[in-house]
Parts: structure tokens; C-alpha cells; sequence
């Protein structure tokens, strides 16, 4: 009798508890999935804080009927309204709030795909001497629900540790935040006051960067986690030419302020100010070339040739737009063969 108390308690104080912060701006559609698979978890040492980014649905009262749900079940449910700020400032706002040993910060249309899942990130995080763990995911239909692609399917470096440099250049990196299970302490020394740079766009960038730039990150190689793929997404739905430049000027900025407050810590052994720049002017290039602007493709190729060498492609795309006809021949053999391969 004594052993097995003895036994109860010292599970007991293993278990640590999980913080899941989701912003969510009218989910009302989707949101329950997400509810559900945290509250069919095994792992029972959960809270789970939602920042409702202004919804103007019924996204309060689905998520208030889950509340004496999760309690019943050992676990927290926090809600919190805030007027309508963007996904970052949700996020930032659940940042105070939060309590667990552990965070993951899923997005509101994602779920867990089985019940052990967390139970398998905080066996993972505890085990492979790493701060940050992170799983594969399924890519669902959002109609149909089923998934033929993994992102291991599409995503190389799997047993790469070392990712800052990965998720700076988007280099087969995923970032949905649900597929990452990160310590608290190291967020609290990486990031200050638990205050991220926001500006009413990305949020992950801010997360991942100053985590990935001082600790390794182990990947699991199970789908623990379910990517919804939505057509009207806000990552897939279609941008005209100034949406998508201004878009860039948004992220590039995200990146470059959060590398700063990582520079006031730590000495960069490489000038990752210059990679961005250089990341971003080459963006902007593709989407003039890609929308045909050949004034803003030359304005951002001179701003590029000033620090950078132009390789043959660049050279091509100059030649290539300053005559419509030809321009427009290549776009034409360019969609036939796109059609054919998926004939």
C-alpha cells in the first residue's frame, strides 16, 4: 500500500504541465476539431488559453461549451477576447497568461491527429536532451478530411538539428506550431517579458528564431499533428502585385526585428541581416517577374546588383521582360507542361 502511494505520488510530480495557446478569429467552422483532439488526449496535465482576436461568428459560445468539458477531463480551458489585432498580437497576449513547463501554440484550424500526441512530444523533449521537439503532420482536405501527404513527403533536412538558418530562408521548413512542443524556461530566456514583435502579420518567425538560434530541435517522425489545407486561408488565398510586395516588406521586417533582439544577446557569427536582404530583394524579383512589372523588377535588380552577383537566371528574367511577346510565349509553354503533368 505504501509503495504503490509512493508510486502515485512521484508520477505525480513528473507529470508537468502542457500550456496551448491558440489565436483564433472566427472559427467557428473548424475550431471544435481542435477542441476536441485536446480534450481526447491522454496526457491530462493541460491548459489551454484561446485569445479570441475579435470574432464576429459564434466561435465565444462553441468555445464556452467546452469549458466544464475540459474540466471534467482534468484539464483547463481559459477564453479571452481582445479586439481584433492579428494573429501576433493573440499570441502575444496568451504569452502572459500561460503557466505550463511546456508550450506549443497550435493554430485554431489544426488538430491533433491522435490521443497520445503530447504524450509523445513531452516523452521526446525529456529524452533527447533537446529544448525544442518537433512531429510531422498529415495535409488534410478541409472538405473531405483525409490526407494522402505528409510534410516529410514534401520536406527535406528531417535529421537536420540545426534549423535557425532553415526557417530564416523558408528552406523546407514547416511552421505550423502545432508540429513544435518547446521548453518554457528556454522561452523565457530567449525571448523578453515573453514579448514578441508583431505587425498585424506572421507570428512563428518571432517563436522559432530565438529558440533555433541557441538550441537543436529533435523531429519525431510521426504525424502526430493535422494540417488543414484551406483554399481562402489567409496563406492561399491569391494577392495582387502590391498585396504580395507588401507582404514581403511585412515578413522581411519580422525577421529583422527579431534578429535584433536576438543580436542584443548573443554575437551573430554570421551576417544574417545581409541574407535576409538578400532573400527578400530575389522574392520581389520573382513576383514582378512573375507579374509582369518590369520597372519594379529592374528598380529591385539594380538594389541587388550593388551587393550581389547576378547569375544567368536573373540575366534571363532582365532580357525576358522587356519584350512582352516572348515574355508571354515562355508563360505559355510554361502552363501547357504544367497542365500535362497533371494529366
Amino acid at each position: 500500500m505504501f509503495v504503490k502511494v509512493g508510486i502515485i505520488y512521484k508520477n505525480m510530480i513528473t507529470k508537468k504541465l502542457v500550456s496551448i495557446i491558440t489565436p483564433c478569429f472566427n472559427g467557428e467552422v473548424f475550431i471544435h476539431r481542435l477542441l476536441d483532439s485536446v480534450l481526447s488526449q491522454d496526457y491530462k496535465y493541460i491548459e489551454h488559453i484561446i485569445i479570441d482576436d475579435g470574432s464576429t461568428d459564434d466561435t465565444a459560445q462553441i468555445i464556452k461549451k467546452y469549458i466544464p468539458k475540459y474540466k471534467e477531463k482534468g484539464k483547463t480551458l481559459i477564453y479571452r477576447f481582445q479586439n481584433n489585432a492579428k494573429a501576433g498580437a493573440a499570441l502575444n497576449t496568451g504569452l502572459k497568461l500561460f503557466t505550463g513547463e511546456y508550450l506549443t501554440w497550435p493554430d485554431s484550424d489544426d488538430y491533433y491527429s491522435q490521443q497520445d500526441a503530447i504524450s509523445i512530444m513531452v516523452n521526446k523533449i525529456n529524452s533527447s536532451k533537446c529544448n525544442i521537439v518537433r512531429c510531422d503532420a498529415n495535409l488534410v482536405d478541409e472538405i473531405s478530411l483525409k490526407s494522402e501527404l505528409r510534410f516529410s513527403d514534401i520536406k527535406a533536412n528531417l535529421k537536420n538539428k540545426n534549423l535557425f538558418s532553415d526557417c530564416i530562408m523558408e528552406n523546407n521548413f514547416w511552421f505550423t506550431p502545432g508540429c513544435y512542443l518547446i521548453m518554457s524556461k528556454v522561452l523565457d530566456e530567449v525571448i523578453d517579458d515573453r514579448d514578441i514583435f508583431i505587425n498585424n502579420d506572421a507570428q512563428n518567425w518571432q517563436m522559432l528564431l530565438p529558440i533555433l538560434y541557441s538550441h537543436k530541435c529533435y523531429y519525431i517522425n510521426e504525424p502526430l499533428h493535422n494540417y488543414l489545407v484551406r483554399a481562402n486561408s489567409d496563406s492561399h488565398h491569391s494577392l495582387d502585385f502590391k498585396e504580395a510586395i507588401a507582404k514581403t516588406y511585412k515578413h522581411e521586417e519580422i525577421i529583422i526585428e527579431t534578429l535584433k533582439r536576438i543580436n542584443k544577446k548573443k554575437f551573430f557569427e554570421e551576417d544574417y541581416f545581409k541574407m535576409v536582404d538578400k532573400k527578400y530583394l530575389l522574392k520581389r524579383m520573382k513576383i514582378s517577374f512573375n507579374y509582369f512589372e518590369p520597372y519594379e523588377f529592374d528598380k529591385f535588380f539594380n538594389t541587388y546588383k550593388l551587393n550581389n552577383k547576378i547569375s544567368l537566371k536573373l540575366i534571363l528574367k532582365k532580357i525576358l521582360i522587356k519584350f512582352p511577346i516572348l515574355y508571354q510565349f515562355i508563360f505559355l509553354v510554361k502552363s501547357k507542361s504544367i497542365y500535362k503533368n497533371k494529366l
